[in-house]
């Protein structure tokens, strides 16, 4: 089975409300990274 993924380059967002959410799936404690090995 095939999934096509459109990318950011794929969406045109000119001129649109654009909501973005990033998972950096990395332990944060007090705004810093504690441990980057993932």
């Amino acid at each position: 089975m095939v999934f096509n993924k459109k990318t950011i380059e794929d969406v045109i967002v000119k001129g649109k409300k654009v909501l973005v959410r990033c998972d950096f799936n990395v332990p944060i404690v007090d705004g810093l990274i504690t441990d980057e090995n993932r």
